[in-house]
């Protein structure tokens, strides 16, 4: 499987064609790892793209123009294979279109380019989606980067804390239904003290953490001394937050532009929440960053 490899004076990513996934994010001083390998004893993945559909759709399935179609949980893009479309020393773009196979999921001709730029300590994630169609695109993107929690030279993960860049005292949280993979309407406080929260054993037993309404923009994990080690800035209106219940050793920080269907959803495409659209021939640009502290 081929993938590549950027560096500056400061971080070393490595990016393969699957999925045009990030599999490595490293401190070129010391070289520490802050992505999750992957090891499928926790959970097969790194850090892959949600597209064209965020979480699960009502019963596996959706409505759009009269007819409806099978979409698993995430959508298609994670498992496809990207093409190089241009590679620097500090910068990448890969690239996928429709196919036979994706229309029979996803009736719309699409184009998805994913990037990934280096400044300083932090990798730049970008995303653009281009609607090939005449008519208006429906879609949903998110992201599923795995940061390691706790880091090199920390015993638990209970020893560390989940912070944000807010004055709030609480923020809130909606959660997957058990047994649907749709959203649950009940809200939940999520308790800072100064912008943080210590992670508790359990803390993710009953799946992600939700934040919608643009509540996260600056999201961070720290050690046992509360100094953030890895940060994510987004302007995603959703972040989510997810790790298995085995306590695995990681902790995803997903900033979505879309999510699972409601559990008490019936719409159609068009009528998802958080759901995206481009008009004919239109183009949709969006970034995450993950730096290194």
């Amino acid at each position: 499987m081929k993938s590549y490899v950027l560096s500056n004076d400061v971080i070393r990513i490595e990016v393969r064609e699957k999925s045009a996934e990030l599999i490595s994010l490293k401190k070129k001083e010391n070289d520490q790892e802050y992505l999750w390998n992957a090891d499928p004893k926790f959970w097969g993945w790194t850090s892959p793209v949600l597209f064209p559909i965020v979480g699960a759709v009502k019963n596996g399935e959706y409505h759009y123009q009269g007819k409806t179609y099978q979409m698993a949980q995430h959508g298609f893009a994670r498992k496809r294979e990207f093409t190089l479309v241009s590679l620097t020393d500090h910068e990448i773009w890969m690239g996928l279109d429709e196919d036979e196979d994706s229309l029979k999921e996803y009736p719309f001709h699409f184009r998805l380019e994913i990037g990934y730029r280096l400044e300083g300590a932090s990798v730049e994630v970008m995303w653009k989606v281009m609607n090939k169609e005449d008519g208006p695109m429906y879609f949903s993107i998110g992201g599923h980067p795995a940061l390691l929690c706790p880091p090199a030279g920390v015993e638990k993960r209970t020893d560390c804390y989940l912070g944000f860049d807010t004055e709030k005292e609480v923020l809130q949280y909606v959660m997957v239904e058990p047994g649907t993979g749709r959203i649950n309407d009940k809200m939940h406080s999520l308790q800072l003290d100064e912008g943080v929260h210590r992670i508790t054993e359990g803390m993710f037993d009953y799946d992600a953490l939700i934040f919608e309404n643009y509540q996260i923009q600056s999201a961070y994990l720290a050690g046992p001394e509360g100094k953030p080690y890895i940060c994510m800035k987004t302007k995603s209106p959703l972040m989510a937050f997810w790790s298995p219940k085995e306590e695995a050793p990681f902790i995803c920080f997903e900033p979505w532009f879309g999510r699972a269907d409601g559990v008490n959803f019936n719409g159609t495409l068009e009528e998802r929440e958080w759901g995206q659209s481009i008009p004919g021939k239109g183009n949709f640009e969006a970034s995450y960053s993950i730096e290194v502290m």
